[in-house]
């Protein structure tokens, strides 16, 4: 229905593609409440996905860090997620922001950042701190620190900060 809305009461199967209630379903018959199976490659029969795939957030009510939508690669191997790429809202207004996390064993942990103003954050290895920072609105890079006093701040618990070396 083009432009419209499909009302399904029950299930309703066509060439592999199942929709039973708020679920589409491809292949996996089963899934949580909350997700969407979708495989892309599958609906239009060229191997390659479609030209976009859009996640809406139907509750008017914007939450602060509320996740609008997530894509998750997961390994039927290990029985977990090991990338996460998710959208959410930054505040409670619709600013939204990028998260990319990836997995040691089966936990999840903050990788890198894009916020709603322009700035980036890298995290160290545990996902929890921001070690490597770019300041969109004041044009500065911190390492090691997440509020750059100067254009390049690098900050260190060792005595030496850095090393240059120059090679022919």
């Amino acid at each position: 229905i083009p432009n419209g809305d499909l009302a399904v009461t029950g299930t309703v199967t066509a060439d592999g593609l199942t929709v039973d209630g708020a679920s589409v379903l491809t292949g996996n018959t089963s899934p949580a409440s909350d997700e969407v199976l979708l495989n892309l490659a599958s609906l239009n029969g060229t191997g390659t996905a479609g030209n976009m795939l859009r996640f809406t957030d139907k509750d008017p009510t914007a939450i602060n860090n509320g996740s609008i939508g997530k894509i998750q690669f997961y390994s039927e191997d290990t029985a977990a997620v090991v990338v996460e790429i998710e959208g959410q809202n930054a505040d409670a207004s619709p600013d939204g922001r990028l998260l990319f996390k990836t997995a040691e064993g089966t936990t999840l942990a903050n990788r890198m950042k894009i916020a709603n103003t322009g700035d980036i954050s890298f995290y160290e290895s545990t996902g929890t701190t921001a070690e490597f920072y770019w300041d969109a609105s004041a044009e500065s890079l911190g390492i090691g620190t997440s509020s750059p006093a100067k254009t390049l701040d690098v900050r260190s618990a060792n005595q030496i900060v850095a090393t240059f070396h120059h090679t022919d």
